[in-house]
């Protein structure tokens, strides 16, 4: 009667205090409950847990579904969305309270009845879930819901077995498994409880073998902790699954076929000391063809089997490799057999991989000369390349194209480069003018000629044969021919001489450069690419064929007739790319 009353007075309450409240506030308080109930029951132990902790879970839970009630009519649909989660929720933790008590059908029906709803938010698509909570915005991730998610698996497939519902509980066992988000440890359980359901129903086919293995595998995994509740309540260990596999075999020879399951077995067994288990396993895997050609595989079964004074076992293994693997062990790898196979006192067997290991070290000593050999041509990098300037024939017109030739030999630390290229109506460079204030606007000259150059690029030493950067001198010489400019000559009174014609003037120059030239050139695979930059001085020779240029009587109109000088100095850049055949490999 007071369980009673107290409901109905919670009823009351939510009646009398939630009608002024908003949507928002009516789902606060209703997720309010929800986090009590929820802290309320992780407190809660199965030795401890009274009826009135039940009680007071299910007025937590009553009342939050009240308040969740109603705020649904007035709910947007994102505000839905996070009701229907949290009052999932409340009976969550309630079936998994009973589930923790031993009340099985209670937890059952209480887990049951959100199995849609928890499906329904097993989808990713369904996240994240929103809400306000107290002033503050709250998200759900579906990382934060997945441990719950598998849980749920792993907790239905327990329970399903305890109320002989064997084949729901291997359907929700392998959704466990199957589920990305399950734990080690839940994984560890659903593999008990598929492997409990298949022995009631006296089943023993590859899944059992499959779970099994699977089983020891993740028993391997778990930390000392999880070790020793498995042993302080008696559950499932690698015993249990090793006799689920030896089993598994007797009644059902045919599926040893490769060996898989005992080879993979064996070496965990040994690792938790399962000798007689792990050593049969190994014995039985090796005679069956499994990882007959992983020398690790093994040789590792022959150091346990030397640790542990297995002798069959590891002269077994030692047989094997030297039957099926005896082209690629290494020297030492031989010299670890003979040790083995005298530790076993097996005499044929370790003159055998002494032999071996002899043979082996003097093959090495001949392949070691033969590398220093092959090293000693390689450090001299020597080679040549050819090749052009693609730059400069990127051009609409041909006739502005220029066409140049690049060639060099290649050493370890030098290569030296030459160059020639033909020259077609480049623009004539004012910068000497420019800087002099000398206005030459409207003096649009084309030259054309030649360009060679003589480079000398030194190498780094910590530089690969075939990706080298590169610094060094290089030296140009630059021969230009000048389309015609163009004049009128007046005397020094400024008279207009030869009737007021403008005169062809004819102008050549020649330029020596020094750069200090830096790049990175590719030679690989008989390809080469150079990518380069300079920066330098120039010495230029300037001369017009022509009587009146530089003579006193005569001035001339045109300012770079007049003002260039027959000689001098200036600063120049240079930058580019070639690309060709090299004679490296």
């Amino acid at each position: 009667m007071k369980r009673l009353l107290a409901f109905c007075g919670c009823f009351l309450l939510c009646a009398t205090v939630t009608w002024a409240q908003t949507t928002s506030d009516l789902i606060a308080s209703g997720i309010k409950d929800y986090n009590t109930l929820d802290d309320y029951a992780y407190k809660l132990t199965a030795d401890k847990t009274t009826d009135e902790d039940l009680d007071s879970l299910k007025f937590y839970k009553a009342r939050s579904e009240a308040f969740f009630a109603q705020a649904r009519p007035n709910a947007n649909s994102e505000q839905e969305k996070a009701i229907r989660y949290f009052d999932m929720l409340n009976d969550y933790e309630i079936g998994f309270v009973y589930a923790m008590i031993g009340r099985n059908d209670a937890a059952y029906t209480e887990l049951s009845a959100i199995k849609s709803e928890l499906e329904y938010f097993s989808s990713t698509d369904k996240f994240p879930i929103r809400y306000p909570y107290y002033g503050k915005n709250y998200i759900v991730k579906f990382e934060n819901f997945s441990p719950k998610l598998a849980k749920f698996y792993t907790g239905m497939g327990e329970i399903s077995v305890y109320l002989s519902k064997y084949e729901e509980s291997l359907t929700w066992s392998r959704k466990a498994i199957a589920f990305a988000y399950t734990t080690d440890w839940y994984k560890y359980i659903a593999c008990n409880k598929i492997l409990e359901v298949k022995k009631k129903q006296d089943i023993w086919d590859k899944e059992v073998l499959d779970m099994a293995l699977y089983q020891l595998q993740i028993y391997d995994k778990l930390d000392t902790s999880y070790k020793r509740t498995i042993k302080e309540n008696k559950y499932p260990s690698n015993k249990t699954s090793t006799g689920r596999i030896k089993t598994c075999l007797e009644k059902n020879p045919e599926l040893a076929a490769g060996e898989y399951h005992r080879g993979t077995a064996a070496p965990i067994l040994i690792s938790l000391r399962d000798y007689e288990n792990g050593f049969a396993f190994y014995e039985k895997a090796i005679n069956g063809g499994f990882n007959n050609q992983d020398k690790n595989y093994l040789l590792d079964a022959a150091r346990h089997a030397a640790k542990q004074d297995y002798a069959r076992v590891g002269i077994l293994a030692l047989d094997k490799i030297r039957e099926n693997l005896s082209s690629s062990l290494t020297c030492a790898e031989w010299a670890e057999v003979a040790t083995l196979y005298g530790t076993f006192e097996n005499k044929t067997g370790e003159a055998a991989a002494r032999e071996k290991k002899n043979t082996c070290e003097e093959n090495e000593k001949k392949a070691a000369e033969r590398q220093r050999k092959a090293e000693r041509r390689a450090s001299r990098q020597s080679g040549i390349y050819v090749g052009f300037y693609p730059g400069p024939l990127i051009t609409r017109y041909a006739h502005y194209r220029d066409f140049g030739a690049v060639a060099g030999i290649m050493t370890r630390r030098l290569t030296i480069e030459g160059s020639y290229k033909i020259i077609n109506r480049n623009h004539a460079i004012y910068d000497d003018l420019t800087f002099k204030d000398i206005d030459v606007d409207g003096y649009n000259v084309f030259w054309s000629g030649n360009r060679m150059h003589l480079a000398f690029k030194f190498h780094p030493k910590n530089n690969s044969s075939s990706d080298r950067f590169y610094m060094g001198p290089l030296f140009e010489m630059v021969n230009r021919e000048f389309e015609p400019m163009y004049a009128q000559v007046l005397d020094q009174n400024n008279t207009l001489l030869y009737g007021g014609a403008h005169l062809p003037f004819l102008a050549k120059e020649r330029s020596y450069s020094l750069f200090l030239n830096y790049g990175s050139y590719v030679a690989k695979k008989y390809f080469f690419a150079d990518i380069f930059f300079g920066f330098g001085a120039s010495y230029y020779q300037f001369e017009v064929d022509a009587l009146e240029y530089r003579n006193s009587a005569f001035v001339l109109t045109n300012p770079v007739l007049t003002n260039r000088k027959p000689t001098r100095f200036g600063l120049v850049v240079r930058a580019g790319l070639t690309l060709g055949l090299s004679t490296r490999r």
